[in-house]
């Protein structure tokens, strides 16, 4: 983890605008895992219907002590890659977050609306 916030291309979503950002309730430990379930969710389906995968990782800073901020990016190539497919790409990051947070407990209505 670093001190300084990313360059904001990094934290840009794929129509160039900065990802939104929700708070949740959860620890730094507890946090890093499930972004890292959430890229490969997207990697692992990109790559299972022949996107090239550019990059996938887990971004994470602490703009003050005590405070931190994680999030991640994967980064494909999908030319021709049809819309159904993208689509299931893109919900697959969210469907392994899900059940990484059932999986180890960490799920609750309030997490699921953030």
């Amino acid at each position: 983890m670093t001190t300084a916030a990313p360059a904001p291309e990094r934290l840009a979503d794929h129509t160039v605008r900065r990802r939104p950002m929700q708070h949740i309730p959860l620890t730094y430990e507890q946090a890093r895992p499930g972004i890292a379930f959430h890229e490969a969710g997207h990697a692992v389906l990109s790559m299972a219907y022949g996107m090239t995968i550019v990059t996938s990782e887990v971004i994470a800073w602490e703009p003050e002590p005590g405070c931190w901020v994680v999030t991640g990016n994967t980064a494909h190539q999908a030319h021709g890659t049809p819309p159904w497919h993208y689509a299931a790409q893109c919900a697959a990051g969210e469907i392994a977050h899900v059940q990484y947070l059932l999986a180890y407990g960490l799920w609750t209505p309030e997490r699921a609306a953030a």
